[in-house]
């Protein structure tokens, strides 16, 4: 399917409020009476959930359902890494859909099978995918939640799966550095923005429509919006002095962090940067980035650099000096 035919079942099958209800209730469901029962029976002792959707599905029930965590997990990008060393394990494969059946393929056939107990967990498959897979794997059980025809998959996916995406309240890109804070009890969101409104703008996702049934998480961007408060951060100034960046780059609009507020058993923020992206998920940045100026170490370099002097030095410690108890401050670099 091109992207233009996916933007038009987009359109036509656009999620209303009862559409972001129900997709909560279904995932939620199965993840209560099928998942979680069987990881507390210890059914599987790995579980291989397929990047990225579904690795982010899997990690945002585990925020609520943190039993969860007892069960070893890795995402699909590492199971060559793993693959020597799985014999004899009860492995649950997750995704959230199965249409093709070419992503759980990749998986299965690096699995030994005859050696290992392996369930392939999935929200929604196509009939008649699931039914060449059950024939083509016959040591392996499919347990889907929803199951339906060709025709149907686009709009069941966009109806019943999708709302629920777009409330995951976790970081899409894996490639950036993450700063994690949780706070050990009270935390205003407010007061977040009023620090970063300090420096520049606060927007919120226009998708907040999930608030509706998720009143515990909220996810946006900051900009700057003065090349003052930018190039006071010595990464940036460093950049600039140095004529390290195309001249025609207009730094301010191709820096931004994207915050994740949670409410779970704690606070919780998540904060990731993005300089000179070309793309953050399937937002465009503006044409005039030069990424390409750089090897992928410096920018992760730039992005590191960029967390530690201006989201931990000037955010988080200001909430560290004031009443905010902070239980744990963890980077992912």
């Amino acid at each position: 399917m091109n992207r233009e035919t996916w933007d038009s079942l987009r359109d036509e099958y656009e999620p209303q409020l009862d559409d972001y209800k129900m997709s909560g209730e279904i995932i939620n469901h199965f993840f209560d009476y099928y998942i979680m029962p069987n990881i507390s029976e210890k059914k599987w002792n790995m579980c291989i959930s397929i990047a990225r959707r579904g690795s982010q599905i899997y990690e945002d029930q585990l925020v609520s359902k943190p039993h969860g965590r007892h069960l070893f997990n890795i995402t699909s990008k590492k199971v060559q890494l793993w693959k020597d060393r799985m014999e004899g394990y009860s492995i649950l494969i997750f995704d959230d859909s199965i249409k093709t059946g070419e992503n759980v393929r990749k998986i299965l056939n690096q699995i030994d099978l005859n050696s290992n107990n392996v369930t392939v967990a999935v929200l929604l498959g196509r009939e008649d995918t699931i039914r060449a897979l059950t024939l083509e794997y016959p040591q392996v059980v499919f347990e889907s939640c929803l199951v339906c025809s060709e025709e149907q998959f686009s709009k069941f996916y966009l109806k019943k799966i999708a709302p629920y995406l777009n409330s995951i309240c976790l970081p899409i890109q894996k490639d950036n550095p993450t700063l994690l804070v949780d706070f050990q009890s009270y935390f205003d969101i407010k007061d977040l923005f009023s620090l970063l409104g300090n420096y520049g703008q606060v927007e919120i996702d226009k998708e907040c429509v999930y608030r509706c049934f998720h009143e515990d998480r909220l996810k946006g961007s900051f900009m700057f919006t003065s090349e003052k408060h930018l190039y006071s951060l010595q990464i940036f100034s460093y950049l600039k002095n140095f004529n390290l960046i195309h001249r025609d780059t207009n730094l301010i609009s191709n820096t931004k962090i994207r915050f994740y507020f949670r409410e779970c058993d704690v606070k919780r923020l998540i904060f990731q940067p993005f300089v000179l992206e070309s793309k953050e998920d399937e937002d465009e940045f503006s044409p005039e980035t030069k990424s390409d100026e750089f090897s992928p170490e410096i920018m992760a370099f730039i992005r590191k650099q960029f967390l530690f002097e201006f989201v931990l030095d000037k955010i988080i410690m200001e909430f560290i000096n004031s009443n905010y108890s902070v239980k744990r401050i963890h980077l992912d670099l």
